[in-house]
């Protein structure tokens, strides 16, 4: 299972990620990413994991590309807090956890 979901709240656009982050979803992900990036001007894009129960390597490879592209990531369980953690350490970001 795989949703993902965009709230806008003044300047600030959550991708909220639920399910497994592998196989065909992530180029469901991009794509959402990509549709969000080219039309969000100047808001703050903040991608949320909370719902995440799994991700693949090639997941992490695109989350930080989204790190990189300017995504703020959010977690909350012990995973995906492990993995904010690292993906913001690899590319020299901020920790917002």
């Amino acid at each position: 299972m795989f949703r993902a979901t965009v709230e806008h709240n003044g300047d600030l656009v959550t991708l909220r990620i639920e399910g497994r982050l592998s196989g065909p979803c992530l180029a469901e992900l991009e794509q959402c990413w990509s549709q969000i990036h080219a039309g969000n001007g100047t808001h703050r894009i903040v991608v949320d994991l909370k719902e995440v129960t799994f991700v693949s390597s090639q997941g992490k490879q695109l989350l930080e590309r989204l790190c990189r592209a300017g995504a703020r990531l959010t977690a909350d369980g012990l995973m995906t807090r492990a993995l904010v953690e690292q993906i913001a350490d690899s590319v020299g970001q901020e920790k917002h956890i």
